[in-house]
């Protein structure tokens, strides 16, 4: 099957192709070893992959342990697959966003552990070990509430398991949220975790009397986002002036993936911070999420594709196709006289995703790319939060374009191995749907309007 592509993207360069982060470091192309690395490994991998971390089943603190994997530390780092992190410089999206926690590797990282792992992976003299742990954690301030979920041990036996927790911030009037912090009970087992709003009281009424759910595989209720955690992120925050108006009676939903340990069940408590507005702010900070159903659900957004049965637009990625695209275009709010800031972008999928593009297209027929993320993760779902001094501008008016691409093979790793554990031999068509053999094609703006002086 060709490649299809929204008309307006066609007008865009094609590739895809991630550029390395600039750097004026010029690296040793030879005789790198573990001296050498040492120093980058300890700053961008060892939050993770250490004895304190949620990778602590491949820790990287010492030379014996990290050798071994140098070819596969290099491969990922060059097609920028590790550390996560969503968002990449490529020719369609040059624009070099200054985007909050920034985990990327520079030009120079990369080559290194590239030379790193072509030189053999040698040992060296003078790296210390073991390697130093990150424990520096990013300061959340004011904060004037702070909920605590549910206690929960992790099952040994089950690698990957995600829980919503039901938060009730007793709201008896409307309030207005400037930020939301996560703070793991664990680090060991907390791999990533979700803050959603729960307006309609569908999730807390899936919940049991402990207050809790499992929510592997989608929450089951479509539910806007306030913030994300991840190893090593900051809290999630709006600009300053701006707040986010939360209705009466609303719970929150934290939503913590936890990644098991084998052979040893660990205890976890995550609590959340919050910072409530103590007035009505000067700006509204709006959480936009599509499809939102029952308000705009995909049908009314989704593009016409040249899959779709009998010519009517629908979410459809047959079985065996590699390369399947599906597009999402919404009018965003205001009129072209007004301007919005970009605050935050997101876009979700489920094991069929593979990378997704989100633009504005302004009035007048400008393209403004917002963000292109090559390499979609079900594992590492994040909102991704532009710095505070570099907001992405947009006028009033503009329609906002994400761009879904799938891969329904074998090829796809995640999805043969999820298929192969349900007894499925071969891949099955995917729909529209809230499973995890569901799919979706998600996105989500923070917006906030700029004043005039």
């Amino acid at each position: 099957m060709g490649m299809r592509m929204a008309p307006l993207l066609m007008m865009l360069a094609c590739s895809s192709t991630p550029k390395l982060t600039p750097d004026t470091t010029a690296p040793p192309t030879s005789g790198v070893t573990w001296t050498d690395v040492a120093p980058t490994l300890a700053s961008a991998c060892t939050r993770c992959h250490s004895d304190q971390g949620t990778a602590s089943f491949r820790p990287f603190t010492h030379y014996a342990d990290t050798a071994p994997y140098a070819p596969l530390m290099a491969e990922k780092a060059s097609r920028r697959a590790m550390p996560p992190f969503g968002p990449q410089l490529s020719d369609w999206c040059p624009t070099d966003f200054h985007w909050a926690s920034d985990v990327r590797l520079t030009d120079g990282e990369v080559a290194l552990l590239q030379a790193w792992s072509d030189d053999g992976a040698a040992e060296g003299r003078g790296a210390p070990e073991p390697l130093n742990v990150p424990t520096d954690v990013p300061v959340f301030t004011g904060t004037n509430m702070t909920l605590t979920a549910a206690e929960w041990t992790t099952n040994p036996n089950i690698a990957d398991q995600t829980i919503c927790f039901i938060l009730d911030p007793g709201l008896t009037e409307a309030g207005w949220l400037e930020g939301v912090n996560v703070v793991p009970g664990n680090l060991t087992v907390v791999h990533h975790a979700g803050v959603r709003m729960d307006y309609t009281g569908e999730a807390e009424a899936l919940a049991n009397d402990e207050g809790w759910y499992d929510c592997t595989g989608g929450s089951g209720v479509a539910m806007e986002y306030l913030g994300t955690y991840a190893p090593g992120s900051g809290p999630s925050e709006v600009p300053e002036g701006a707040a986010t108006l939360i209705f009466p009676n609303t719970k929150l939903v934290l939503s913590v993936h936890y990644h098991s340990i084998p052979n040893n069940p660990v205890v976890d408590q995550t609590s959340l911070q919050l910072r409530w507005a103590e007035a009505p702010p000067e700006r509204l900070a709006l959480l936009m999420h599509w499809p939102n159903p029952p308000t705009l659900p995909l049908s009314a957004i989704l593009r016409p594709g040249e899959d779709d049965p009998d010519g009517e637009p629908k979410l459809l990625i047959p079985a065996d196709v590699a390369h399947h695209t599906e597009t999402l275009a919404v009018q965003g709010p205001g009129t072209p006289d007004e301007r919005y800031e970009i605050y935050q972008i997101s876009s979700h999928m489920h094991l069929v995703g593979q990378s997704s593009r989100i633009w504005a297209e302004h009035p007048d027929g400008t393209i403004q790319c917002l963000g292109d993320l090559p390499n979609w993760d079900f594992n590492y779902q994040q909102i991704y939060r532009y710095q505070s001094d570099a907001l992405p501008v947009v006028p009033g008016g503009s329609t906002f374009w994400i761009e879904c691409v799938y891969d329904n093979t074998l090829g796809n790793e995640p999805l043969a191995r999820s298929l192969a554990e349900r007894g499925f031999t071969e891949p099955i068509d995917v729909s529209y749907g809230s499973g995890s053999f569901d799919e979706m094609c998600m996105f989500m703006l923070g917006i906030v309007k700029v004043q005039d002086p």
